[in-house]
């Protein structure tokens, strides 16, 4: 379990928000390239702001699985996952208020392709992992 928060404290640090506040957190303390480093993290905040620059990173990833079309189907399959994306604490919210839209997505392919396969069964992960962390 410790590894789990170890990895989730450090991975915060390469995202492109946080790297972008370490750029210019060192920019401000750096005496020789202070306007090269703060520059850069102002261009790496702009370029992660800019939506088409996020569709011309994640293009080349999503083109690769084309969606399971019923032709393509293995009849074999018995199980059929669907990983957990995100979801809201709000109790007020309906349940499907309360999933996230990739959780949402991935909850609605996983409906189609298990009536595509009636022979197969639907499991759904995800949950709140702090859960474990809390004493009976």
């Amino acid at each position: 379990m410790m590894m789990f928060i170890l990895k989730k404290l450090v991975s915060r640090f390469f995202f492109p928000l946080s790297l972008v506040i370490e750029l210019l957190l060192l920019g401000i303390f750096l005496k020789k390239r202070r306007t090269k480093v703060i520059l850069a993290g102002v261009a790496i905040l702009y370029l992660f702001s800019f939506s088409p620059f996020g569709y011309l990173i994640l293009r080349p990833l999503e083109s690769q699985y084309v969606p399971i079309s019923s032709s393509s189907l293995n009849k074999e399959v018995r199980w059929i996952v669907v990983l957990g994306g995100g979801s809201r604490e709000d109790k007020a919210l309906t349940p499907e208020d309360r999933l996230g839209d990739a959780s949402l997505k991935r909850l609605l392919e996983g409906v189609r392709l298990s009536r595509l396969l009636p022979q197969s069964r639907l499991v759904l992960s995800g949950g709140d992992y702090q859960e474990s962390l809390r004493m009976p």
